[in-house]
C-alpha cells in the first residue's frame, strides 16, 4: 500500500509514524520544531488523511507499509520514530527488520501490547 506523507524541514531524514490508530500525520505538526535540524517524513497510516483504506489493520500490515515505504524511498537504513500507535508499529519494524533501521525513538508508546488491542 503507498502512504501518503508529508517532507517537513530540513536535514537528516526522519520517517514520522503518529498515534491512534486513525491519525494521520498532521498530527505530529513540526515535532517541538525538530524540524529545523531534521527533514520529518510525517506518515498518514493506511486509512487515513491522504493514505487509502485498507481491507484490514493488523499490526503486521503497518509493518509492511513502513518496509514498501522505505523501498519506495530508496533507503538501505533509515530512522524511525513512533508515537503512541506509531510506536507499537515502530517496534514491530525494528522486530521484523532490525537492519533497516539506524535509529529509533519511540515515544509515548505503550509498555505491553495485549490480545483486547488486537
Amino acid at each position: 500500500m503507498k502512504l501518503h506523507t508529508t517532507r517537513r524541514g530540513n536535514g537528516p531524514l526522519l520517517v514520522c509514524h503518529p498515534g491512534g490508530p486513525g491519525f494521520d500525520g498532521s498530527e505530529l505538526a513540526d515535532l517541538g520544531g525538530l524540524d529545523a535540524t531534521r527533514t520529518l517524513l510525517l506518515v498518514d497510516p493506511r486509512g487515513t488523511g491522504g493514505s487509502d483504506e485498507a481491507d484490514t489493520y493488523l499490526l503486521e500490515d503497518y509493518v509492511a507499509d513502513i518496509e514498501e515505504l522505505r523501498a519506495d524511498l530508496g533507503e538501505d537504513r533509515f530512522d524511525l520514530l513512533g508515537f503512541s500507535h506509531g510506536g507499537l508499529v515502530a517496534a514491530a519494524y525494528a522486530i521484523a527488520h532490525p537492519g533497516r533501521l539506524r535509529k529509533l525513538v519511540l515515544t509515548v508508546g505503550l509498555a505491553a501490547f495485549t490480545p483486547e488491542m488486537q
